[in-house]
């Protein structure tokens, strides 16, 4: 995982007021240290004014990949030729 990636993630959880730290994971000791509060790596700090969860979403969210697909025909003698449900229309 590069630098950048690992900074946006960090900035999403302080988005939501959750603190990041980013450190070295490998060497001992250094989770538990950032755990209690310790000064390793890097820490970023929540934000005060947490932005709200759909925001983050908008903003976060990867784009839709693939097509949409309906599963609607055309039937004939129907009024202005609309299209109705596959299954027909219950009433």
């Amino acid at each position: 995982m590069g630098c950048r990636s690992k900074v946006v993630a960090a900035e999403m959880a302080t988005a939501a007021g959750i603190p990041a730290v980013i450190a070295n994971g490998q060497i001992a000791g250094t989770i538990s240290a950032a755990v209690r509060g310790q000064d390793v790596g890097t820490t970023f700090l929540a934000r005060v004014d947490r932005v709200s969860s759909f925001k983050l979403w908008l903003k976060y969210a990867k784009p839709a990949r693939g097509a949409c697909q309906s599963r609607r025909r055309r039937r004939p003698g129907t009024a202005g030729g609309r299209d109705q449900p596959a299954t027909g229309r219950r009433g």
